[in-house]
């Protein structure tokens, strides 16, 4: 999911290896993009609009990975618009 640092990060944090970095980074920002949204849609859609009793009933492990994938789908999606906004379309 949430693959690509920000191309802004000045210090010398270490990158992610490559081979998790290839989505983001190297396939088309506006595809990305479409994905993640309909991705993070239909996600949200399940937990909020079809069954918020059933996700509050979970583990709170369960929980934590269920919003932690939809934060990294959101942000996959942020990722791709700032590569669109920069010109890498």
């Amino acid at each position: 999911m949430s693959t690509e640092q920000a191309d802004d990060q000045a210090d010398d944090t270490p990158r992610l290896p490559r081979q998790q970095q290839f989505e983001t980074e190297y396939q088309n920002p506006r595809d990305i993009l479409t994905m993640r949204l309909a991705q993070a849609g239909a996600l949200s859609h399940l937990l909020y609009g079809g069954g918020l009793q059933s996700f509050l009933e979970m583990a709170d492990d369960h929980k934590d990975n269920i919003l932690w994938a939809l934060s990294s789908l959101i942000q996959d999606a942020e990722i791709a618009a700032i590569r669109m906004l920069r010109g890498a379309a």
